[in-house]
């Protein structure tokens, strides 16, 4: 019997991929997303999923995308106000379809003694879904590559440069979203085996910041730096819309936990783990496939 699979937010890097990577293996897909002619734009070319209005402002919407659903893939976001979380799950309780819930998090839960403040945040939104009833998995990931070919591809295509709070050899296990997204495409092609499971998700390798910058210069075939500044000298730089310039905003403050973390190493080698190809069958990709791949960011 065909399962049918929604995805909140699809417009992010992780279920697009983990959409791609489930196309044509005899799933129904919805891909919910706020703009729907955006949501065309990145799925019309695929076979077997269906674009349909997701806005949890109007909750009408989050009812009729859940109808006939039987898993739910969603993530929680620290730049995204509310606990959208539980509305998802309470909808899906509602609805009484819904035997599966794939839910994306983050890495920093994996430390709580250097990263509390975030640690607890992110155990507050897990609970949603743990505490449901409905079966779940949930995926932690690390760092994203995409975060050099986003919000730092600007500067480093303009600039030749980039800047973070990240000390320039501090240790990551940065994880290709792509990866995240195909793991999660493998737990919903298999729920039975995953349920009940956190996975901390991450590369293939632990990697700092100007060994990054050193790849970066040989695939582009010219010098690209890495300065760092400390977490005292951060304020809004590389980030966009995203409002982290008041000392007192919370989102700012658990952001400089965060960076002040990964400086002391605190999501490298401790978490490092081969995730990816348990759940996968496949290796994570490594920064340098990674760069290769987004070449087109940066030109």
């Amino acid at each position: 019997m065909t399962k049918t699979v929604l995805f909140a937010g699809s417009s992010g890097n992780i279920p697009r991929a983990a959409i791609a990577a489930l196309d044509g293996k005899g799933f129904r897909i919805k891909a919910g997303i706020r703009d729907i002619a955006q949501g065309k734009a990145l799925f019309d070319r695929l076979e077997d999923v269906e674009v349909v209005e997701l806005n949890i402002e109007k909750p009408e919407t989050v009812e009729a995308a859940l109808d006939g659903v039987d898993y739910l893939y969603f993530a929680t976001l620290l730049a995204v106000p509310g606990e959208f979380e539980k509305t998802y799950v309470d909808a899906a309780i509602k609805a009484g379809t819904v035997k599966h819930i794939v839910h994306s998090t983050g890495s920093t839960a994996t430390v709580p003694d250097v990263f509390p403040r975030c640690s607890e945040f992110i155990f507050e939104r897990e609970a949603h879904a743990r505490e449901s009833g409905i079966a779940w998995t949930i995926t932690r990931p690390c760092m994203f590559m995409q975060n050099l070919s986003s919000m730092q591809a600007a500067s480093i295509r303009d600039d030749g440069y980039w800047i973070e709070p990240i000390d320039a050899d501090a240790e990551i296990a940065y994880v290709d979203a792509r990866d995240v997204g195909q793991c999660v495409a493998s737990i919903f092609q298999s729920p039975e085996t995953h349920a009940g499971k956190i996975y901390t998700i991450t590369g293939p390798e632990v990697i700092t910041s100007a060994k990054m910058a050193e790849i970066l210069s040989g695939v582009l075939g010219r010098d690209i730096a890495y300065n760092p500044i400390t977490a005292e000298e951060w304020t809004t730089q590389n980030w966009g819309d995203v409002d982290v310039s008041v000392g007192e905003n919370w989102l700012f403050e658990v952001l400089r936990e965060n960076y002040v973390g990964f400086s002391q190493g605190a999501e490298g080698r401790n978490i490092l783990n081969a995730n990816v190809k348990q759940i996968t069958g496949t290796a994570a990709r490594d920064f340098r496939t990674f760069a290769g791949d987004h070449l087109q960011a940066w030109k």
